[in-house]
């Protein structure tokens, strides 16, 4: 088992636009499958605040909010450290502010 957590600020650019602030965190579980194979599930979570537009502080009503992903993947080892992934990272759970869409993402 690993667990990780992180927060990204952000500053504003040339036209005082600032991405909202985000969190970020992880858990997951890997299991040896076979000698060359090992399976991983991981629950993955982040929450973004808002992005600023301008100067005024006026916050895009389309952006930000909360998403808990579950993330299947499985690890091959090739050879000597080499190892290929593949996975998914399936939406469970999302709290959005306005119109946005978020899928599965391969």
């Amino acid at each position: 088992m690993f667990a990780s957590a992180g927060y990204r600020g952000t500053g504003t650019n040339d036209y005082a636009y600032r991405y909202g602030s985000g969190f970020t965190s992880n858990l997951a579980y890997e299991h040896k499958l076979g000698r060359w194979l090992d399976g991983v599930v991981e629950l993955n979570f982040r929450h973004a605040a808002k992005d600023r537009v301008d100067q005024q502080g006026t916050l895009d009503d389309d952006t930000g909010g909360s998403l808990l992903y579950v993330t299947p993947r499985l690890l091959v080892s090739l050879s000597h450290g080499l190892v290929l992934r593949a996975g998914a990272q399936i939406p469970l759970a999302k709290g959005l502010n306005g119109y946005q869409v978020e899928r599965t993402i391969p």
